[in-house]
């Protein structure tokens, strides 16, 4: 599922953030790099550092409530979108694509509100 926003990676139990979105979150705090495993069972990108990122959708004239996650910092290109966001985020926000459309609708936030690519 892609959106032009975010990627949702369905078949992962963690979330990460490219460098360069990295300055917007509200904390940072070290991390142990971890090497994560590439395609193939190859070396992957190094992930440096945890962050606490807090996060709100505009849609139309109006702001999504906001909300935190951790991610892992990766190097930019990583992943085909900025925020890669795992299971986990995924059920606690209640995302829900709409089938032949990119759109998205947040099920657990107040008003159900959908995006739009």
């Amino acid at each position: 599922m892609s959106h032009k926003i975010f990627q949702c990676a369905i078949r992962t139990a963690s979330s990460y953030i490219s460098e360069s979105s990295a300055l917007y979150t509200n904390r940072r705090h070290s991390f142990t790099p971890i090497k994560l495993r590439g395609v193939g069972g190859r070396d992957g990108p190094t992930v440096r550092e945890q962050t606490t990122v807090e996060i709100k959708f505009q849609i139309k004239n109006s702001w999504t409530e906001v909300f935190s996650i951790i991610c892992g910092i990766v190097p930019d290109g990583t992943f085909p979108t900025e925020l890669t966001l795992g299971r986990k985020v995924i059920h606690k926000l209640g995302i829900y694509y709409i089938i032949n459309s990119e759109n998205i609708q947040l099920l657990a936030l107040d008003g159900k509100p959908t995006l739009y690519p």
